[in-house]
């Protein structure tokens, strides 16, 4: 069973002693309460038609549609994060995006790590946060793979996915972690409400995005991504 997000530290980096998502659960009592994620009261207008299309679009796509894979050996010598609980991003970066938010916020996470997976040779942009991040141990940043079957090994071996974009455009992505019942944590905007319900885990700044690792516990996120797959399972 995994027990945390936490990633071997990197040599001489400064490192808060946390117990992670997953090691919290045993040390406050499995059959603590867990606090609910932020919501909003309401949707907004329109927002179940939109949401309806995006499902509908994955459902009526055999090659769309996520399943669950679990790692082969060859994955596994691939994927040397595959050992840990991991974090998962999969997304377009192109300027305007708050995509940076997320990298941000795990790279003052040495103990957490996050596997993304983006076209870093797309644009400038791209160019720029690839330069940035990729340095730190526990980001790695992945181009997009070509086998669907191992893309959906990635998502499906995740804990957590975390969707850094805004748009509808982008939605797709963190569609497909609904349907498979993965918690989500979500950049806040409209459109990623409705997707999501208004029952999503949301951030809209690095710090914000921090204290959502740092605090939710292996309930708040396990009850999270079953709601998530009832949502998505309603459109």
């Amino acid at each position: 069973m995994k027990t945390s997000l936490h990633a071997p530290a990197r040599a001489g980096a400064s490192q808060k002693k946390n117990p992670g998502l997953l090691t919290k659960l045993y040390k406050r009592g499995a059959g603590k309460t867990p606090q609910p994620a932020m919501t909003m009261e309401a949707p907004l207008p329109g927002d179940t038609a939109t949401g309806a299309s995006i499902f509908t679009a994955i459902r009526n796509d055999a090659q769309a549609h996520p399943v669950v894979v679990k790692p082969s050996a060859s994955d596994r010598a691939k994927y040397s994060f595959l050992k840990l609980p991991f974090a998962f991003a999969q997304c377009t970066t192109e300027p305007g995006q708050p995509f940076e938010i997320m990298l941000e916020a795990f790279s003052k996470l040495p103990q957490y790590v996050l596997v993304v997976c983006c076209n870093w040779s797309s644009s400038a942009y791209a160019s720029m946060l690839y330069e940035t991040y990729s340095s730190f141990s526990n980001i790695h940043m992945l181009e997009p793979v070509s086998s669907q079957q191992e893309a959906d090994m990635l998502r499906a071996s995740s804990f957590v996915y975390v969707h850094g974009c805004k748009d509808k455009k982008d939605c797709l992505q963190l569609a497909k972690s609904m349907l498979l019942g993965l918690p989500v944590i979500v950049y806040y905007s409209a459109c990623n409400r409705l997707l999501t319900g208004n029952k999503a885990f949301y951030y809209s700044t690095s710090s914000e995005l921090q204290e959502i690792v740092f605090k939710k516990s292996v309930i708040d996120l396990q009850l999270q991504g079953m709601q998530m797959k009832g949502i998505a399972d309603g459109f």
